[in-house]
């Protein structure tokens, strides 16, 4: 009975692959370390109030599965930098909306899937490492590019920098 129990286990879980699931924490960003914004999550949308004009967010893992959001409240001529530390690359296959610019830095890289609807002012992806004190000051400068930012998505913002 054991090896019948295991094989269903095993097409299910191939199943859910199959069928284009996200894993587990994989549908929205992950690991928030901040003190400039509120992150809360409804459903399958993220909402990210901005407190200050230049907010940095540290994630463990950023990425947001078909079918779900993130948005981001900001004022028009506030900029957030989402950092990026954990060894997978940003995934967007969903939503992105922000008025103001947003940062998506990740060494591991970014993809933009033809799923992904993004509606920013502005946006910078990267795959590579922007300091605190450049994005503080204004400066964006990339260093160390270590992959790749891939877009097949829908990309709607008045100035566009893949790095």
């Amino acid at each position: 009975m054991k090896p019948l129990l295991h094989l269903a286990a095993t097409i299910a879980a191939s199943a859910a692959a199959l069928l284009g699931r996200p894993a587990s924490g994989q549908s929205l960003p992950s690991g928030a370390d901040t003190d400039c914004a509120d992150v809360t999550v409804d459903g399958h949308t993220m909402t990210i109030t901005q407190l200050t004009p230049g907010c940095i967010i540290d994630w463990a893992a950023f990425g947001i599965g078909g079918g779900y959001a993130v948005e981001f409240i900001q004022g028009d001529a506030w900029r957030v930098l989402n950092r990026v530390s954990g060894a997978d690359a940003s995934e967007i296959a969903g939503v992105l909306n922000a008025s103001g610019t947003v940062y998506l830095v990740n060494p591991a890289g970014v993809v933009f899937t033809g799923s992904a609807v993004v509606n920013v002012g502005g946006l910078y992806a990267a795959a590579a490492s922007l300091t605190d004190d450049d994005f503080a000051a204004g400066i964006d400068r990339f260093t160390n590019p270590t992959d790749k930012v891939v877009n097949q998505g829908s990309i709607t913002a008045s100035a566009v920098h893949l790095i």
